[in-house]
């Protein structure tokens, strides 16, 4: 079964999580409340998310 998963904020914690979550081939939209802080998760192949309550509607 596969999860969906939306990373919210990409502090020292969420940036690692978001890697680790990179790492082994999970695929999850991320969302920082300053965009340019994201982008090296999309880097990774998260996909960018919008808004925090619709993107954690959808998932596990």
């Amino acid at each position: 079964m596969t999860k969906e998963i939306a990373l919210i904020g990409t502090g020292a914690m969420g940036d690692a999580i978001g890697t680790r979550l990179s790492d082994t081939g999970n695929m999850f939209a991320v969302l920082d409340l300053v965009a340019e802080r994201a982008q090296a998760l999309v880097a990774k192949g998260a996909q960018p998310a919008g808004l925090a309550a619709k993107d954690a509607s959808g998932t596990d």
